[in-house]
């Protein structure tokens, strides 16, 4: 909250008093370079320094209105760097001007969206389209129309059109800032005005990428056509991930750091809605999951729109790696369950456990009847209390990047966090050092027998029609853990119900 400022008449007076001052410094320039500065309309130096003295005699007061106290002391500070961020070259060095700018939020009343459309803008300009973007849709989504009073509306409507005559940039990043101001005062006409210059002279798939962005923001009704639009433009281009239910495609971006996934298929608006919660969640540095761009039906299927990086899965890369590199990859995957674990999503539904083994596993092995297998599982699943949370609900290695980043969260439920700590670990590359994955978690011990067999057996399934070689594994590790609990009954149950199948492959 700011604090009133005293003696505001004082600062109007010298606000005032610098107008002659604009046009002496105007005058020297113009002695000193033998030039005369005009813009591209004509001889209108004496209308532009009188509106700058009104400009200057506005934004002098304001700038002792938004300067914590002390203000005098901060505003000495600010010297020190708002020069120097006025005249540092935005392209050559990026870092420090982003740096410098930065600064000034420390010591000023500016809103949290300024700090985040510098970074979106700095990530962007380097390449991190994923983390730019992060930053630009909560830019983006923030109400950040000023509160403009009778002389700021008046100052502003002469000064816009000057400075605009005055100083005009084709470079990416202060197009981006016009389009910025233009959404947020929902100027959409002037916003995709603008949209085509940028596209026109910065043709590109970050582009095409951005502009979705911000129509998507502006609930604008060309939004979903826009991003169909990009899919068909790169349909020759689109690659199969894995081996999804859904159909799973890419796109890669022009800096090939990122890729824009889209995902067909059913249930996905769910998917959609759970992404969201956990970006509205979590600050852009401490992203888990990949970033959700748009949702829409096409043909009777959800069609999902998601950027995230480029990156293998680590099914894909633990197999070819080190043990102490699978062991770093492994622990960033299990920080970011985590994270999950602990946020507050309550409109989730929650996982049931029958449910899902007979999906997984009873219903890819029908050939005898699941009924003794399924009752002694029940009496064995009562002994455990039931804990809530959200989980990923499939986090199998196949469904975390290298960096941790989670995937396919269409199952995320209310659930106990061992599920996915198991389900995670018990990897056949993993599981020998479980242990070290899993030291330092803070979390009670009690369910995770429970979750230990319920995933191997779920797995069991999973892999039955995909790789028989792992299906085996699971069934093995499953009754491994039934005979170090005691639990005679359900393994025998277990033997009975799979035995002769799995004996014979």
């Amino acid at each position: 909250m700011k604090i009133p400022i005293k003696y505001k008449p004082y600062i109007i007076a010298t606000g005032i008093l610098l107008a002659p001052l604009a046009e002496f410094i105007t005058n020297k320039i113009n002695e000193y370079t033998g030039t005369h500065i005009q813009p591209r309309y004509g001889d209108l130096t004496p209308f532009i320094n009188g509106t700058l003295g009104l400009a200057i005699m506005y934004y002098w007061t304001s700038a002792f209105e938004n300067i914590k106290p002390p203000r005098f002391k901060n505003f000495l500070k600010i010297q020190r760097v708002v020069w120097p961020a006025a005249v540092i070259n935005r392209r050559k060095h990026p870092k420090r001007w982003l740096d410098l700018n930065l600064k000034l939020h420390e010591i000023t009343y500016r809103e949290e969206f300024q700090r985040e459309g510098l970074l979106g803008n700095y990530h962007i300009a380097q390449g991190d389209l994923e983390l730019g973007v992060h930053y630009y849709q909560r830019l983006l989504e923030t109400d950040c129309k000023p509160e403009e009073n009778i002389l700021w509306k008046a100052i502003n409507g002469i000064s816009r059109p000057v400075v605009r005559l005055m100083f005009h940039s084709d470079h990416l990043e202060d197009l981006l800032e016009v389009a910025q101001y233009e959404l947020q005062r929902k100027d959409y006409k002037q916003m995709k005005d603008t949209w085509r210059k940028i596209k026109r002279i910065y043709p590109s798939d970050r582009t095409e990428i951005l502009e979705g962005i911000f129509l998507t923001s502006a609930d604008l009704p060309e939004t979903q056509e826009h991003w169909k639009g990009l899919i068909a433009k790169h349909k020759s281009e689109l690659q199969s991930l894995g081996a999804s239910r859904n159909k799973v495609t890419k796109i890669p971006t022009d800096e090939h750091k990122s890729v824009l996934v889209i995902k067909q298929g059913s249930g996905l608006r769910q998917e959609y809605d759970v992404l969201r919660k956990i970006y509205d969640k979590l600050p852009p540095e401490e992203r888990i999951s990949v970033l959700p761009l748009a949702v829409y039906n096409e043909k009777d299927e959800d069609c999902l729109v998601t950027l995230r990086k480029d990156s293998p899965d680590l099914d894909f890369i633990i197999g070819l790696t080190t043990g102490d590199e699978s062991l770093a990859a492994a622990k960033k995957a299990i920080t970011n369950l985590r994270r999950l674990h602990k946020l507050e999503i309550p409109e989730l539904q929650p996982y049931n456990l029958i449910p899902e083994l007979q999906r997984r596993l009873t219903k890819r092995f029908p050939a005898k009847d699941p009924r003794r297998f399924l009752d002694e599982y029940e009496r064995f699943k009562q002994k455990f209390e039931k804990r809530s949370s959200p989980v990923h609900g499939d986090a199998y290695p196949t469904n975390v990047l290298k960096d941790g980043t989670l995937l396919d969260l269409e199952k995320a439920s209310l659930g106990d966090p061992w599920l996915d700590l198991e389900t995670f670990t018990t990897h056949p590359f993993l599981i020998g050092i479980q242990d070290q994955i899993l030291a330092g978690v803070d979390l009670n011990p009690a369910t995770r027998p429970l979750y230990a067999v319920h995933v191997a057996l779920c797995q069991t399934g999973s892999f039955s029609t995909k790789s028989i070689t792992r299906s085996r594994y699971f069934y093995e590790l499953a009754k491994m853990r039934l005979e170090a609990l005691g639990e005679r009954a359900l393994l025998d149950a277990t033997k009975d119900y799979l035995g002769r199948t799995i004996d014979v492959w």
